[in-house]
């Protein structure tokens, strides 16, 4: 049984596909961090939201319209990204004196804000490089840490040290900068890439591309030793780390899972089988992403017993005449009891009946959407509150067809995707499957996709003035899903071909969670050998081609030509949009 489906939004830039480095690179920044009994993350409308440990509350952080995202924490001051002035912009925020400061406000953008003390790193799109930068608050002074034409990225600060990932030598390596000596110090020195670094006391733990794996390394800034701590084939990434202990995710035999490194315990390494994008520790918490930007929650790390901090609502299940639904990593309290609940629907559509307490059992009784409340309450009486969308389709029953789709390849794919509003047909009675794929309308299958609603806000574009798009396309740019062009159009009608349709869909897995690794030599020969036509596949999207084939979510246009160059076919963006969307759990079949 999959586990339940979670709703995602994702992020992409105009479909010329020249998305900035600093777009590139935020979409991938964690969105979460705890210090104390105060969490701070954003969520999928990239608005902060605070959550009090001992209080089990959740707030919103502000009621501004702008977006605030990359929140870094350190006592009782948050420094995070602000969009409020047209650019991105730091602001710090004292949760003593609720009083807001804008820190860094420039033309350029500012982003991957660290908080330590009273001095904040951030790297900066100043100049056209992508260079570090630091403060020291009370003093208002900022200091260029690097002077480089190529990019420096996703800064860490602790004590008088700050490290980030560097591509000056043609690959991400990892820099340190001492405060102290004013030295710079190329941690890495190897021709693969060392990415998402972090740094306590005198450790340094990043993630690891060499030997044809990803691999979590540690450095010794005393000894200058290297060491490599994750076992090879476990897919090991994001990691961070707080006294000496160490945290990262990864797979192994198929599974999610969470590792749990003891520095001072000869290396000993614990494995918990459970699904986590971006952990995040401090002292004996450890907050996480789960399907990225979706559910984040707290472990004690002694006995590895969750504690919800907040649920968002699921998105689609296919619910047949029978279907039960494992309860058990949704509803455990932090001493790992399991909780009392109750269940309401809002249709009729639906039965319900626990089996075994753990278990939910759906019996389907007609076909259509409906919500499903479940309010748990724990053995001390505070209550968690969740709501799971359910998709009631049954194969059987389904009249989402269309004449001119009864003999091709994508049929199952396209009656799938109409029965739940994604796609809809040119008429009543045909789809035109072959027919190309224009911008309003990937940004309209995204939109039903997601669930987003109707966002009434000031952005207009010269060209998007009526037809049907027009709702789709404002809401998709409303909350950062499309941007129009420098000229104030959309270009609406514009095709767009498979590489960037396959780009496009490999954002949407990078902004939940889902991890890109850059091609290695061999992944690359085996995955393209069967295209004669590799040679043409721009090299901008060939990471994300490859990422995509290996999935089994892109495919070629035949078995020996992927055609990169020409343009999307309605079929072809159903049949990606379908698998992507049940890869990342959003369906069910």
């Amino acid at each position: 049984m999959k586990k339940i489906a979670l709703i995602i939004v994702i992020i992409f830039s105009s479909f010329q596909f020249n998305l900035s480095v600093s777009e590139a690179i935020t979409m991938s920044n964690v969105g979460i961090d705890i210090d104390g009994s105060r969490v701070v993350w954003q969520d999928l409308k990239l608005k902060l939201n605070v959550y009090d440990l001992e209080k089990k509350e959740n707030k919103p952080f502000s009621d501004r319209k702008s977006r605030q995202f990359s929140p870094s924490l350190y006592g009782d001051k948050l420094v995070y990204v602000d969009d409020r002035n047209e650019g991105w912009d730091i602001y710090l925020y004292d949760f003593t004196s609720e009083e807001e400061i804008p820190l860094v406000v420039h033309d350029s953008h500012q982003s991957s804000p660290s908080l330590f003390e009273n001095i904040v790193v951030w790297d900066d799109l100043r100049d056209g490089d992508l260079n570090i930068y630091m403060m020291e608050i009370e003093k208002g002074n900022e200091i260029q840490v690097t002077n480089n034409p190529e990019t420096q990225h996703n800064p860490i600060i602790y004590g008088d040290k700050i490290v980030w990932q560097d591509n000056r030598n043609g690959n991400w390596d990892i820099y340190m900068y001492d405060l102290t000596s004013k030295q710079e110090i190329r941690v890495t020195s190897n021709k693969d890439d060392q990415i998402n670094p972090k740094i306590y006391g005198d450790t340094i733990v990043w993630q690891d591309y060499r030997n044809e794996n990803r691999d979590i390394y540690i450095y010794d800034i005393l000894t200058k030793e290297e060491t490599k701590i994750s076992t090879d084939g476990s897919n090991d990434r994001n990691p961070d780390i707080y006294g000496s202990k160490i945290v990262w995710s990864g797979t192994k035999d198929k599974d999610s899972v969470f590792y749990i490194y003891d520095l001072n315990d000869d290396g000993d390494v614990q494995t918990i089988t459970h699904t986590i994008n971006y952990p995040v520790i401090y002292q004996d918490k450890v907050v996480w992403q789960d399907h990225g930007m979706i559910k984040n929650k707290t472990i004690n790390y002694e006995n590895h017993s969750p504690e919800i901090i907040e649920y968002i609502p699921s998105h689609y299940m296919n619910v047949g005449l029978n279907t039960i639904i494992d309860l058990t990593e949704v509803f455990y309290d932090k001493d790992g009891d399991f909780l009392t609940y109750q269940i309401e629907s809002r249709e009729e559509v639906v039965e319900f009946r626990t089996i075994e307490k753990t278990n939910l059992e759906l019996t389907s009784t007609g076909l259509g959407k409906t919500e499903i409340i479940i309010t748990a309450s724990d053995k001390n009486g505070g209550t968690v509150k969740t709501e799971f969308k359910i998709q009631v389709i049954n194969s059987d029953q389904n009249d989402s067809t269309f004449s001119d789709i009864q003999n091709h390849w994508a049929k199952n794919e396209i009656e799938l995707l109409s029965s739940i509003n994604i796609v809809n047909g040119i008429t009543e009675d045909e789809f035109h499957p072959e027919g190309t794929l224009t911008r309003a309308q990937i940004a309209a299958m995204i939109v039903r996709a997601l669930e987003i609603p109707e966002n009434k806000s000031d952005i207009s574009f010269s060209d998007v003035v009526d037809g049907w798009y027009v709702k789709d396309v404002i809401t998709a740019s409303a909350v950062g899903l499309v941007n129009g062009y420098e000229d104030g159009t959309f270009l609406p009608n514009k095709e767009i071909t498979r590489q960037e349709l396959v780009v496009m869909m490999n954002r949407v897995m990078e902004y939940i969670g889902k991890d890109v690794q850059k091609s290695n030599i061999t992944e690359e020969e085996t995955l393209l050998q069967p295209f004669t036509d590799q040679d043409a596949i721009s090299e901008w999207s060939k990471d994300a081609i490859l990422e995509l084939l290996e999935l089994d979510i892109a495919f070629g246009k035949t078995e020996s030509n992927f055609a990169p160059k020409e343009d999307a076919t309605r079929a072809e963006a159903v049949v990606m949009l379908s698998r992507l969307m049940q890869y990342m759990g959003l369906i069910q079949i």
